[in-house]
């Protein structure tokens, strides 16, 4: 699968990026906002889920 397809389907999903190399990306993830287009985030940072 190739990059464009990999982006499209984590935003799809909601997830990480799975890299090339097997790992995963866990702690940046892409996300399209309102504001900034396409972005990435760390689903770790309190900011993004206060309610936790």
């Amino acid at each position: 699968m190739d990059w464009l397809e990999e982006l499209a389907a984590a935003l799809e999903e909601g997830r990480c990026l799975h890299r090339p190399d097997g790992m995963d990306d866990r702690h940046s993830w892409p996300v399209l906002t309102g504001s900034q287009g396409l972005t990435w985030v760390d689903p770790r940072d309190p900011r993004l889920f206060p309610d936790g």
